[in-house]
């Protein structure tokens, strides 16, 4: 009798043992599923094809840090600041890198958008020529052909450039060129400079021939913010916790990327097979100078100053005609979005 009795006890144990393993089973289940819940899907929207700068968003993909903060993230390569405008005015993705200055006249002309952190901050467009063709001064380019391409912004800038630069403009010979041509014109000596990115067009170009050291238009006191975050008001307003959690993720691949770039290159790449990567390397490297102007240095990641706003929106009322509106920083950018400074 004893024996049935115990052997009953056991069997009792056994049956609650396993309905705890049930329940806690379940538990695990139900914690997954809440925390799937709380991942909320975004695109990312690049400006371009991915080059050097890009590298850190790829990084903090692959190790899981979006997803860590809550954002099933995708990203999908661009064709220019105003498509990826477009992209994001419509609705077609939720967050877009594109000239901030292309931004800001979108907002001008009643596009409802928004920056939500900046990332190449001081101008890296730059003067750029072969060796030995004698473009070492802005004051070398008068007499000289240039490859512009009407839409970019720095050839907007151009004026400014040669104003504060101290060159004639009149006296620079002009052939108008696509982006698709205009390093090929240049290495086949059909021009004598474009203007292009110090960290990015220099570097292809530098691959091929010997260039000039770049004239860079921020040396001569001409910047506007570069490229930055910026999403519709819709988003901004509906998903606050999805943003907040997008640029603290942003913010950590930067920050690591940039310890790291071999790491923060191999996961572009892994994820764009085919891309040059030595060349992808270099860009990477040269990119934190831009990252920050003397306005902004030494706050984190994505911080912009009310000043260099400032600077932009009264350098694009020079260089835009169709730019009329008189926007404060308050109307194209917020900050209320970023890791706490």
């Amino acid at each position: 009798m004893a024996r049935k009795l115990q052997g009953m006890k056991s069997t009792l144990r056994t049956r609650r043992s396993a309905l705890s393993l049930i329940g806690l089973s379940a538990a695990s289940v139900a914690v997954g599923r809440g925390a799937l819940a709380q991942t909320q899907p975004a695109t990312l929207r690049l400006d371009w094809t991915p080059s050097g700068y890009h590298a850190p968003y790829f990084y903090a993909l692959s190790r899981g840090y979006y997803k860590d903060r809550g954002v099933d993230l995708q990203i999908f390569d661009g064709k220019g600041s105003l498509s990826t405008l477009t992209a994001i005015s419509e609705g077609a993705d939720t967050i877009g890198i594109a000239s901030l200055a292309t931004m800001a006249l979108g907002v001008s002309q009643g596009r409802p958008l928004i920056a939500v952190g900046g990332m190449i901050q001081t101008m890296p467009d730059a003067v750029i020529s072969l060796k030995g063709s004698g473009i070492t001064s802005p004051k070398d380019l008068e007499g000289r052909t240039w490859g512009f391409n009407p839409d970019d912004y720095s050839t907007r800038l151009f004026p400014a450039f040669a104003k504060a630069a101290g060159f004639d403009e009149s006296k620079v010979k002009k052939i108008q060129l696509s982006h698709a041509i205009v390093h090929t014109a240049l290495l086949q000596g059909r021009i004598d400079f474009m203007v292009g990115w110090e960290f990015t067009d220099a570097l292809r170009v530098a691959r091929q021939k010997p260039i000039e050291k770049p004239i860079k238009y921020a040396d001569y006191g001409v910047n506007m913010l570069g490229g930055g975050l910026f999403v519709a008001k819709k988003t901004a307003a509906e998903k606050p916790a999805l943003l907040r959690g997008f640029l603290a993720a942003t913010a950590k691949g930067f920050e690591e990327g940039l310890k790291d770039p071999e790491a923060a290159v191999a996961a572009l790449v892994a994820a764009r097979p085919g891309a040059d990567r030595e060349l992808l390397l270099e860009q990477l490297r040269r990119t934190p100078p831009y990252l920050h102007t003397k306005n902004s240095a030494g706050k984190g990641f994505g911080y912009m100053a009310l000043a260099d706003w400032e600077q932009t929106l009264v350098l694009m009322k020079q260089a835009f005609e169709s730019f009329k509106a008189e926007l404060k920083p308050s109307e194209v950018y917020t900050d209320d979005f970023l890791p706490k400074q």
